[in-house]
């Protein structure tokens, strides 16, 4: 049950508007603020909006760099303040703009994490070959296939392929640290066209590329089932 919990963006929505409120109201009681718990409460669950970023989103596609999220953070908050002033202009400064600010950012801080949250994907490597990099080929079928097979291959569909996910390699100890999180689309030419990869490097592996058209030949890749020529959008 709690896994099912951990990957739900609904779930990590309503935490951070709980753990929110419940911090604004520690801080309205510690501080004896005059302003209601609504406002002290909107900046404390934009600073957990922004903790789930981190942990959470993924704001470029193809690759997984904590940088991009923190671009998208910074702008957000430059966003919401040119929003929240304009707000304040609006109701006339009746509020302080603090107020303002945190509301647009809070609101815009939901939209964004509910839109780019990227959910967790485990990737079987029990079989994977030490230090092999790992290729998630493209099939044509929007389903995927994460379990890695001695020549490092497994599969992945478009919809992972282009939206992105939140990798964690999983089967022998301490895999999570063998291989790079930052996953880097590749194409690689075959005999029968151009076939499509999510490339995940072993931290200790070499730059040996994936010999396709052998695997295809050998029986070990079937290319009827991958994605060849142009990915759809």
């Amino acid at each position: 049950m709690w896994n099912e919990l951990s990957n739900s963006k609904m779930f990590w929505l309503f935490a951070a508007i709980v753990s929110g409120l419940i911090a604004g109201g520690i801080i309205r009681k510690l501080t004896k603020s005059r302003f209601s718990l609504g406002a002290i409460s909107t900046p404390c669950i934009g600073i957990f909006l922004s903790l789930l970023y981190l942990k959470f989103v993924k704001l470029n596609v193809e690759y997984y760099d904590i940088k991009y999220t923190l671009i998208g953070i910074a702008g957000i908050l430059v966003l919401s303040l040119g929003l929240g002033f304009i707000l304040w202009k609006a109701n006339h400064a009746k509020m302080p703009f603090w107020i303002n600010w945190s509301v647009t950012y809070t609101f815009l801080s939901i939209a964004v994490f509910y839109i780019f949250y990227k959910d967790e994907l485990v990737i079987d490597t029990t079989h994977a070959t030490e230090n092999k990099n790992i290729y998630l080929l493209l099939k044509n079928q929007d389903a995927g296939y994460y379990e890695i097979n001695e020549n490092g291959v497994g599969y992945t569909g478009v919809t992972g392929y282009i939206n992105g996910f939140r990798p964690r390699f999983k089967g022998q100890v301490n895999d999570d640290e063998k291989y790079d999180h930052t996953p880097v689309t590749v194409d690689i030419m075959t005999s029968q066209g151009i076939a499509h990869a999510l490339l995940f490097k072993a931290v200790k592996g070499d730059a040996v590329i994936l010999n396709l058209d052998s695997l295809i030949s050998n029986g070990s890749v079937k290319s009827s089932e991958l994605l060849l020529g142009t990915v759809p959008k």
